[in-house]
């Protein structure tokens, strides 16, 4: 994560003269390029410094209470091309929840990566992680009916052995 690392580098040194030039980029980023509303420059360089860490550790032991349930079902999804997150973060995350997981490439493969979920499920597989290899931050935009599908079908698959 340079980007973020260089930039809460910045935001630390406290510089008037970094500041006057950081914090309208900021603002011009988080507006009109990334979409969020934000008041201005220096509440994005605020939302920047928690993003400095992964803290992946201190995520384990929840994600360890979590696994010991197993009527709890969850869903990753990340993109390979996410500017904010290294890829390399999201796939250690992805993998150490030991579920299934789908390589999608495009739309096409999206569509038909739905019906395999609901089947993970379906076996009874409560962890399902998904990597579009194509995609960055915003899968939420790209993506809204497939996440959509799959988060509903996590709540409307039967599990074999519950019929």
């Amino acid at each position: 994560m340079g980007t973020i690392n260089t930039l809460a580098y910045l935001i630390k040194l406290r510089w008037k003269s970094i500041d006057c030039v950081l914090f309208p980029v900021l603002d011009w980023f988080y507006n009109d390029f990334v979409g969020l509303r934000v008041a201005d420059g220096k509440v994005s360089a605020a939302a920047i410094l928690p993003m400095q860490t992964f803290a992946f550790e201190k995520q384990k032991a929840s994600m360890d209470e979590m696994r010991k349930k197993p009527w709890v079902r969850m869903f990753y999804a990340y993109g390979s091309k996410d500017f904010l997150v290294e890829e390399s973060d999201s796939e250690e995350l992805a993998m150490y929840f030991k579920g299934d997981h789908y390589v999608i490439h495009d739309k096409k493969e999206a569509e038909e990566a739905i019906p395999k979920i609901w089947n993970s499920y379906a076996r009874g597989q409560s962890y399902v992680t998904a990597n579009f290899t194509e995609e960055g931050h915003y899968l939420q935009k790209t993506y809204p009916e497939f996440l959509i599908q799959v988060l509903g079908g996590i709540f409307d698959v039967e599990t074999d052995n519950s019929k």
